[in-house]
C-alpha cells in the first residue's frame, strides 16, 4: 500500500468531512436561536416554580451535525427539563406546560408545530429547533421522563448520560504498525446553568469516531434520497459507538483506511435479533438505557430492515473500492472519484480542492501539509514537496 495514497484517501475523506461541518455563521445563527428559546422558556412565569432547565441533545451535543443540502433541514435537539414529579404529573399536562408558553410568544408562536415527544419550531434558514418537554427520573441522576403523546405515557430517555459515554468512546487511541500521528482527543468540558451553552465547535481536533459518524450520516442522506425508509441518524451513531468502542481496543492496524473499514463493517454485528415464534425481533440498544430499543420501528415495518442491511452493505463496497484504488497506487482523481461514491460529488470534488489549495500554499512555503486530520492529529502530515499529490 502506497502511504501517499493512503494518506490522500484519508485526507480527502477529512476534507469531505470538513465541508459537511454546518458554516460558522450557521453556528451563530443556531446558537442564537436555541439560546432565545432557551431564554423564553427559563424565564417563564408560568414555568418558574419548576425550576427550567434547558440543555441540548442530540446531534448538536455530540458535534455530529451535518451541512443540510440545498432542500434538506438539520435539527437542533434540546430537552427542557421541569423539576415536577412525574407520578404526580402526567405527560399530557407536561408537554402542555411548554407548549402553552411556546404558543404564547409572539415569533416563536406561529412557527411552533407539535410533534409526538417534542415541540418542534421551525425557521427559515433550513434548520429547526426540537424542544422536547421532560421531568426528572429518579431513577438515575441523568436520567429523564419525556412524554409520548400518542401512548399517553411517560418514556424513559437519557441523552446526556448517552453524550457522556459516546465522549468516552470517543477518546479511544486507535494502535497502528507503523509508527502514525496521534489521534486527536478533544476532551471537552461544559458549563451548567438554566440554559445550558452549545458545545464548542472543535473544528480541526474533532474526534476520529465523530468524522466516522458524519461520513456515515452524509452517505445516508445520499443514498436514500428521495426514499421514505432512511436509516435514522441515531441508529447510525449507536452503532458506529458500538462499533469503534469494541474495535479499537482490540486490534491493530495497518492505515486509518483499515481502521475506517473494520469500524464500519462492525456495526451491523451490533444489531442484536432475538428469534421469537412470531418471527425475528431487531434490537438497537439505547446503551445509557438499554431497555430502549431504537429498532422499535423496524419491527413494524419489515422494509426499514431491509434498507438498513442494503446501505451497509453499499458503504462498505464504497470504502473497500477506496482501499483498493490505495493499494493499486491510483491517482488523485480515481481517489476523488471513490470519495464521491460516499459524499456526493460536489463535496469531493470542493475537499480535493481545498486539499490543492492548501498544498499549493505549503509548497510556496517549502513543505505540503496534506491533511488536517480526519483526526490524525491537528497539525497534518508534513512530506516533502510536490511528490504527494501527484497523478
Amino acid at each position: 500500500m502506497s502511504p501517499e495514497s493512503d494518506r490522500m484517501a484519508i485526507a480527502l475523506l477529512e476534507e469531505a468531512s470538513l465541508v459537511l461541518d454546518i458554516s460558522p455563521s450557521q453556528r451563530e445563527t443556531v446558537e442564537k436561536s436555541y439560546e432565545s428559546i432557551g431564554a423564553v422558556l427559563a424565564e417563564s412565569n408560568s414555568l418558574s416554580s419548576c425550576d427550567p432547565h434547558i440543555q441540548a441533545q442530540g446531534s448538536i451535543l455530540l458535534d455530529t451535525v451535518v451541512k443540510p443540502g440545498p432542500d434538506q433541514d438539520f435539527d437542533v435537539d434540546a430537552t427542557c427539563l421541569l423539576n415536577c414529579d412525574f407520578q404526580t404529573e402526567s405527560s399530557e399536562s407536561i408537554y402542555r406546560f411548554v407548549w402553552d408558553v411556546l404558543q404564547a410568544h409572539g415569533t416563536y408562536g406561529p412557527m411552533s408545530e407539535r410533534k409526538n415527544r417534542c415541540i418542534r419550531i421551525d425557521f427559515a434558514d433550513n434548520y429547526h429547533v426540537d424542544v422536547t418537554p421532560c421531568v426528572p427520573n429518579p431513577a438515575s441522576p441523568l436520567a429523564i421522563h419525556v412524554p409520548d403523546r400518542e401512548l399517553k405515557m411517560w418514556k424513559p430517555s437519557n441523552p446526556q448520560l448517552y453524550a457522556r459515554m459516546f465522549e468516552d468512546v470517543a477518546k479511544l487511541r486507535p494502535i497502528f504498525r507503523k509508527p502514525m500521528i496521534a489521534v486527536a482527543n478533544d476532551g471537552r468540558s461544559k458549563a451548567a446553568g438554566v440554559v445550558d451553552p452549545l458545545p464548542p465547535d472543535a473544528g480541526f481536533r474533532k474526534a476520529l469516531l465523530k468524522r466516522i459518524v458524519q461520513c456515515l450520516k452524509r452517505d445516508r442522506d445520499l443514498f436514500f434520497e428521495d426514499r421514505d425508509d432512511a436509516v435514522i441518524s441515531v441508529i447510525i451513531t449507536t452503532l458506529i459507538s458500538k462499533a469503534y468502542g469494541n474495535i479499537v481496543p482490540s486490534r491493530q492496524f495497518d492505515s486509518m483506511l483499515d481502521l475506517l473499514i473494520d469500524v464500519v463493517e462492525d456495526m451491523a454485528n451490533h444489531v442484536k435479533i432475538k428469534e421469537v415464534p412470531a418471527g425475528p425481533v431487531y434490537v438497537v440498544e439505547n446503551p445509557a438505557i438499554p431497555a430502549e430499543n431504537f429498532a422499535e420501528k423496524w419491527n413494524k415495518n419489515p422494509k426499514l430492515v431491509l434498507a438498513f442491511y442494503e446501505w451497509h452493505t453499499r458503504v462498505v463496497e464504497s470504502l473497500c473500492a477506496l482501499r483498493r484504488a490505495v493499494l493499486e497506487q491510483k491517482g488523485n482523481h480515481t481517489l476523488t472519484n471513490c470519495v464521491s461514491s460516499i459524499h456526493g460529488s460536489e463535496v469531493a470534488t470542493m475537499a480535493a480542492r481545498n486539499i490543492a489549495e492548501r498544498t499549493a500554499e505549503a509548497h510556496r512555503k517549502s513543505q505540503v501539509i496534506i491533511s488536517p486530520s480526519l483526526s490524525i492529529g491537528t497539525e497534518g502530515i508534513t512530506t516533502k514537496p510536490v511528490r504527494y499529490y501527484g497523478k
